[in-house]
């Protein structure tokens, strides 16, 4: 079974409160995550880089994040979207100088044995992503 390893790139948040109130001071963003096959340096050709809409502080963090992976972010070779929606969807053309390719899982390569899982709900057209990180099945979901 291919496993792969994971990074969390930006932590999501929600301004909703438990009680239902509205935490103004902060925003919405949701969870960028970045996967490579374990057992191989990420690079550009094995990396799949998910929901990567980052807002200021999300970016100095993830770019924190692959400095330790020797990673900047032209290293980087797929993107994955889980639906549509402006919170979810790519700033990246603004930081890597090449087009990240979409997730091809017809084909044989490193990121080949990835599952993508519908999701419809939140988003009609959202999909999960699913994979084996040797201590189980992980699944990244988005909004969902």
């Amino acid at each position: 079974m291919t496993t792969y390893r994971w990074r969390i790139l930006q932590q999501g948040r929600l301004p909703v409160r438990p009680d239902g109130a509205t935490a103004r001071a902060n925003s919405k963003r949701c969870t960028s995550m970045l996967i490579w096959p374990a057992g191989s340096a990420p690079r550009r050709d094995n990396t799949l880089l998910i929901d990567a809409c980052l807002d200021k502080g999300g970016l100095a963090a993830a770019s924190s994040a692959l400095r330790l992976l020797d990673l900047e972010w032209d290293d980087l070779g797929h993107g994955f979207c889980t639906h549509p929606h402006p919170d979810h969807v790519s700033n990246l053309m603004e930081l890597v100088d090449h087009p990240l390719l979409g997730l091809d899982l017809a084909d044989s390569g490193p990121l080949s044995h990835l599952r993508l899982e519908p999701l419809p709900g939140h988003e009609q057209s959202q999909r999960g992503l699913v994979f084996s990180d040797g201590g189980g099945e992980v699944w990244v979901t988005g909004d969902a």
